[in-house]
């Protein structure tokens, strides 16, 4: 839908500005890996400065952690 990829243009540009590679977005995006706490701190601070919404990126990370069994 629309909406996801505006959020997903959102996050693709934030990690951009943050330094992540395409190679690491690659890997979440496929399953293989999950932004630790780190980047998603990294990530929030850099949705709050540019007035970007964050809480849907936080619920998707949430809900993949509860998945793994890692909350």
């Amino acid at each position: 839908s629309h909406i996801v990829a505006q959020q997903r243009n959102i996050f693709l540009i934030a990690l951009h500005a943050l330094g992540v590679s395409f190679t690491t977005v690659n890997r979440w995006e496929n399953g293989k890996a999950r932004p630790n706490i780190r980047a998603m701190k990294a990530l929030k601070q850099y949705c709050e400065e540019h007035d970007l919404p964050y809480e849907p990126l936080e619920k998707s990370w949430r809900e993949n952690r509860i998945q793994e069994g890692a909350v």
